[in-house]
This record gives structure tokens, C-alpha cells and sequence, in this order.
């Protein structure tokens, strides 16, 4: 499941994962992300992951796109989880972005929200 919501005091778009994706919450997502690149410029983004499911070839095209259009758009990007692999690919991706991009575990989730705010 991917689901999201904006902290409208910070901010921070809050971005979960918990199983599989559909193209409905995917684009859901971005039409929120476009939003408030629009209204601000740039976006800070939590990414919680849980589990990662079944993402559809279509949201991994769809999503290859948007990022390529949008990498100036990100300003931060922490990424919670506890997927010890997810943290090196997150690591290399970011080599391509011009976002700062953190990695931490479940048990820093507040630190990671401190990070992004700050």
C-alpha cells in the first residue's frame, strides 16, 4: 500500500509503503508533489518504508519520468526503514539529484522529521 499526507506546518510530504503500489495512489501522490512544487518550489519528502509489494511496470515508468523532470524540485529526502539493501541504492540514486538524501532506521523516525525541517 502507498499512501501519503502533507504536514502543512513543515512542510513535509510524508510518503508510506507497505506492500504493493497501485497507479491510483501513485498518481494520487504526484499530483500533491506537483502541487506543492508550484505553491513552493521545492519539497521535502519522508519516505517510510515498511515492505515493498508488487509495483506495476507502469509506476516505475511513470515515476521514472517525473523524477527526471523534477530533481531540482526536491530539496531533502530522508528515507525511514529497516530494509538493510534499500540504504545503498537510496545512496547511489542520490549521486544523480541535486536533493540531500538520508537514510535512517525506524528508530529515528523523529530525528529524520528534525532533519527535513531543519
Amino acid at each position: 500500500m502507498l499512501t501519503h499526507q502533507l504536514d502543512p506546518e513543515t512542510g513535509i510530504i510524508e510518503i508510506n509503503i507497505d506492500g504493493a503500489a497501485d497507479i491510483e495512489s501513485y498518481r494520487a501522490l504526484v499530483r500533491d508533489l506537483d502541487a506543492e512544487i508550484a505553491a513552493h518550489g521545492k519539497v521535502l519528502i519522508l519516505e517510510v518504508i515498511r515492505d515493498i509489494g508488487w509495483i506495476s511496470p507502469g509506476i516505475w515508468w511513470e515515476d521514472m519520468g517525473w523524477s527526471f523532470h523534477h530533481l531540482k524540485d526536491i530539496a531533502r529526502v530522508a528515507v525511514v526503514t529497516d530494509k538493510g539493501w534499500i540504504g545503498p541504492i537510496t545512496k547511489m540514486m542520490g549521486a544523480v539529484m541535486a536533493a540531500e538524501i538520508r537514510v535512517f532506521d525506524f528508530a529515528e523516525l523523529d530525528k529524520a522529521r528534525e532533519w527535513l525541517a531543519g
